[in-house]
């Protein structure tokens, strides 16, 4: 176990213990950025996003500045920037964490233009910013599409117990997993309006695949987090999408959750939250031990993190 990941962990329960108390009255942070002594007056289970710099040279600043989805609306998870990185798509989930009654929300990057596009979990934005891919529990179906504005929801066809979608970089496909029948990675392909499996059966290691799973910048892999058939552990492996031509690169196992992942716009690093702190993969090197991304202060917890399409931003979940 590295020395980033021991300080990882060690970060992430002292975050975790920082909530432990909680004021009543709340107050928007000044000029936006938050600090350690605001995050002790949020409600418990009050997580809102912000964003930062991917250098962390200030301090994370508030999405939303409006307190009733600070703390009213609670859980706050799964950014995703449009194309354009104008806009910024989150669920929005009730303080008793009822996945049933989670909400897509977007909004401009600056926290205007607010909008509760309906129920969903997971949302992320076609190439073009027009529609959004998401999952729900909602009938009829998991793996659903919608416009930006809340109308013409679709459902993708045979994807009745799919979960964790995800649209293509390139626009042309969109994938998620099956719960059913060993938990497979699946492609929709939204030109020929089919779909395949990307794992071949007879080489599955997974027992399960996590949401929140990413597509590299060119469409041709997909990194997700899976927990193994042979001894439950969970890791964190590049799967090639090519039909035909399946590969799948493991990066590293972990104990702990690796989850959320994203890719930063150059391809070249894989970046998650464990723990409280955001880590990165350098997919350049051969074995990339994952890295903590320096400048985060420990004042902070951070989650699901979500890089901007110039590289220069991080949208997060603070917990």
């Amino acid at each position: 176990m590295n020395v980033f990941w021991n300080a990882c962990v060690v970060l992430g329960i002292a975050v975790i213990g920082s909530r432990a108390g909680i004021a009543q009255n709340v107050e928007l942070p000044k000029d936006g950025y938050v600090t350690a002594e605001w995050t002790e007056t949020l409600p418990e289970g009050a997580f809102p996003i912000c964003v930062v710099p991917t250098d962390f040279s200030k301090p994370p600043r508030l999405l939303i500045q409006d307190l009733e989805y600070v703390t009213t609306k609670s859980r706050h998870g799964s950014p995703a920037w449009s194309k354009d990185g104008s806009k910024i798509a989150f669920d929005c989930q009730p303080a008793d964490g009822d996945l049933n009654k989670g909400r897509i929300i977007t909004c401009n990057v600056d926290g205007t233009d607010v909008r509760d596009v309906g129920l969903g979990l997971m949302p992320n934005w076609s190439p073009a910013g027009t529609r959004l891919a998401f999952s729900t529990y909602e009938a009829p179906g998991y793996v659903c599409t919608i416009n930006a504005d809340g109308t013409d929801r679709q459902v993708s066809p045979g994807a009745e117990n799919g979960w964790g979608t995800q649209w293509s970089p390139d626009g042309l496909s969109i994938a998620y997993y099956l719960w059913q029948d060993g938990c497979q990675l699946m492609v929709y392909d939204l030109v020929k309006k089919e779909t395949r499996s990307i794992i071949p059966a007879e080489d599955n290691p997974y027992r399960q695949i996590y949401w929140n799973f990413a597509w590299s910048p060119d469409s041709q892999k997909i990194a997700i987090c899976g927990v193994r058939k042979s001894d439950g552990l969970k890791e964190t492996a590049l799967v090639n999408v090519t039909p035909g031509n399946y590969e799948r690169q493991v990066l590293t196992s972990f104990y702990r959750d690796s989850y959320y992942l994203d890719y930063h716009p150059d391809g070249n690093q894989l970046v998650y939250g464990e723990a409280g702190c955001i880590m990165s993969f350098d997919l350049t090197k051969q074995d990339a031990t994952p890295q903590l991304l320096q400048g985060q202060s420990p004042d902070f917890g951070y989650s699901n993190p979500a890089v901007s399409p110039n590289g220069k931003w991080i949208a997060v979940g603070l917990r």
